[in-house]
C-alpha cells in the first residue's frame, strides 16, 4: 500500500463516513448494526478503491453509499431469516413452561385412566364433553362429571402453585 492510496482513502473515510453510517441506518434502525454495515462498506471500498477515479466527488459518493447500501440490505435480510433471541430472557421462561409441563404430566399420570382419558380429549384435543363422551362411549353425563372432577384432582395434585386449570 502506498502513502499515497492510504492518504487518499483517508480522505475517502473522513469525507464519506457520517454519509454511509445514515444511510445504513435508515435500512437497518439499529446503531450497532449501521456502524458495522459501515465498516464493511470502507472494507470493501478499501478493496475495489482502484475503481475509483478521485477520493472524493460524485463517483465516490455513489459508490459509497451503493456499497453499503448492499450491505444493509443484506444484513436486513439475514436478520429477517435468522431473528436475533435474547436468551436470557427467553430460557427462563422456557425452563419454566417445561417444568410445568413435566408437573402436569406426572399429575395426569396419577388420575385413574377414564379420567386422564377424558381430560386428556377435552383440553389437549380440543373436544367437547359430548364429542369426548361419543369417543370413550360413555354418556354425556358420566364425561362432564370425569372431566369436573378430574380438573379438582390435578388442582389438589399441583398443589396451586400458581396453575390454572380453566373450566
Amino acid at each position: 500500500m502506498t502513502d499515497a492510496k492510504q492518504a487518499a482513502f483517508e480522505q475517502t473515510y473522513l469525507a464519506y463516513r457520517e454519509l454511509l453510517y445514515r444511510a445504513a441506518y435508515q435500512i437497518l434502525r439499529n446503531e450497532v448494526q449501521a456502524e458495522d454495515a459501515a465498516a464493511d462498506a470502507f472494507c470493501r471500498i478499501w478493496e475495489n478503491y482502484a475503481f475509483l477515479r478521485e477520493p472524493v466527488g460524485d463517483d465516490a459518493r455513489r459508490f459509497s453509499v451503493t456499497v453499503v447500501r448492499h450491505i444493509a440490505l443484506n444484513q436486513l435480510r439475514r436478520r429477517r431469516r435468522f431473528p436475533e433471541v435474547e436468551f436470557d430472557e427467553q430460557l427462563p421462561a422456557a425452563q419454566r413452561d417445561a417444568e410445568a409441563a413435566l408437573d402436569v404430566r406426572a399429575a395426569l399420570s396419577r388420575l385413574k385412566p377414564d379420567t386422564r382419558s377424558a381430560l386428556l380429549l377435552c383440553y389437549a384435543s380440543g373436544l367437547t364433553a359430548a364429542q369426548t363422551a361419543q369417543v370413550l362411549h360413555f354418556s354425556v353425563s358420566k364425561t362432564e362429571k370425569l372431566i369436573s372432577r378430574g380438573r379438582i384432582k390435578l388442582k389438589k395434585l399441583l398443589g396451586g402453585d400458581g396453575y390454572e386449570i380453566r373450566d
